[in-house]
């Protein structure tokens, strides 16, 4: 289930719906957005991050760093 969410959210960057250097919704939002658990969307995040797509930053949230 992850790896669909991950590649929705890579859909989403590629598109341009999530720009360059701007910050992901909350966990919280897509979990209510797509009415999985936490450990699914944070483990579909990292996956984004293991490809460079994304970057987490400790209390400020996530950003996306490139377009794949």
């Amino acid at each position: 289930l992850y790896a669909q969410l991950a590649d929705l959210f890579r859909q989403r960057i590629g598109k341009g719906l999530w720009k360059e250097g701007e910050k992901l919704p909350s966990l919280e939002r897509l979990v209510d957005e797509f009415g999985v658990a936490r450990v699914t969307v944070r483990q579909a995040i990292e996956r984004l991050q293991r490809d460079g797509l994304v970057s987490p930053q400790r209390g400020r949230g996530t950003f996306v760093t490139k377009t794949p």
